[in-house]
């Protein structure tokens, strides 16, 4: 039986990357979940194609290298909130068993979702996103829990960003962008949509809409 490692010992790896000027890699490790609070980590956080029992946390953390999660699978709630992204975060292929919450936050370059597959909402609410969010092959999925349903709405309310593509994806609820500012380009292709699309504030508007009539007729199908 694999031996999962303890946020204890997560923390002393960390610690000792920083010390040293390495990444702290956790690549293919099996983890039993952490809490990371009011802390600034200087060094990339690697977690490429871990396995994370329980939940990961982070709390108005400032993560000062690129993060990357890219194939992980998290059998819990993956949660970042009030923290300062200043590298890409790479979510690439992901798997998330309860939601994924990021709300709050600051990405001062690119948001890498592509392939990410995710039971229950998505969030990105009140966040600042700098550069691109890739949401190709995206699937937010309705999460069944004994107390009852989470639908898998996206929430991405009250946010600004350069720039947005959502690709050959499904979402099972909403996909909410009211009073997002999109600064350049939205882009909504080949992607099924059950809820409701919402796209209320007029400054969104100002953005390039490509593919707007298929997206619609996509709508219409659903």
């Amino acid at each position: 039986m694999v031996r999962a490692l303890s946020q204890v010992y997560l923390m002393s790896v960390i610690s000792g990357a920083e010390k040293r000027g390495r990444s702290a890699d956790f690549s293919g490790e099996t983890i039993e979940g952490f809490i990371i609070s009011d802390r600034q980590i200087k060094v990339p956080l690697i977690f490429k194609n871990a396995k994370i029992l329980g939940q990961v946390y982070f709390n108005n953390v400032t993560l000062e290298k690129e993060v990357n999660f890219e194939g992980a699978t998290i059998n819990g709630a993956f949660s970042i909130s009030e923290s300062q992204i200043k590298e890409n975060f790479i979510s690439r292929k992901v798997s998330i068993r309860e939601s994924f919450n990021l709300t709050g936050n600051i990405f001062e370059k690119n948001v890498d979702l592509e392939g990410a597959q995710i039971r229950g909402f998505l969030s990105l609410n009140k966040s600042k996103i700098m550069g691109k969010l890739n949401f190709k092959r995206v699937n937010i999925l309705d999460l069944e829990e004994r107390i009852g349903k989470i639908i898998g709405n996206f929430y991405f309310e009250n946010a600004t960003v350069k720039e947005v593509v959502i690709e050959n994806s499904t979402i099972d609820g909403d996909l909410n962008l009211s009073n997002t500012t999109i600064f350049e380009s939205l882009s909504i292709i080949n992607t099924k949509i059950k809820g409701e699309l919402k796209l209320s504030h007029k400054e969104i508007v100002q953005a390039k809409i490509k593919e707007r009539k298929k997206a619609e007729r996509e709508l219409e199908k659903g």
